[in-house]
């Protein structure tokens, strides 16, 4: 590996966890995360990211501090940049997702 790569993809990019979403209601998630041990351990140490979207309806929960909660978006629409780099230049923390388009 080359010298300095590894702090470039930790200067550049935030570490994520994979987020798992499955179609099903939270209450029945809870129960196979009872009853699957080694999928729970990954779910509850925070190893993965869990959210269930109901099937009737749009509602979208996350697994959180031992529950799952009601999902609320941050914004209604995505800020725009005209590249990657515009976005997050001169930034270290996190950023939500942007729109990159070349039009502002």
């Amino acid at each position: 590996m080359r010298t300095g790569l590894p702090w470039q993809m930790v200067e550049i990019h935030e570490p994520v966890r994979i987020l798992f979403v499955v179609e099903t209601r939270p209450e029945t998630m809870l129960r196979i995360l009872d009853r699957e041990p080694a999928i729970g351990r990954l779910v509850r140490n925070g190893w993965v990211q869990l959210a269930t979207l109901d099937p009737d309806s749009p509602a979208v929960h996350l697994y959180r501090d031992g529950a799952f909660h009601a999902y609320r978006p941050e914004a209604e629409r995505l800020p725009r940049a005209r590249s990657s780099v515009d976005w997050y230049r001169g930034w270290r923390d996190h950023l939500e997702f942007a729109s990159i388009t070349e039009e502002e």
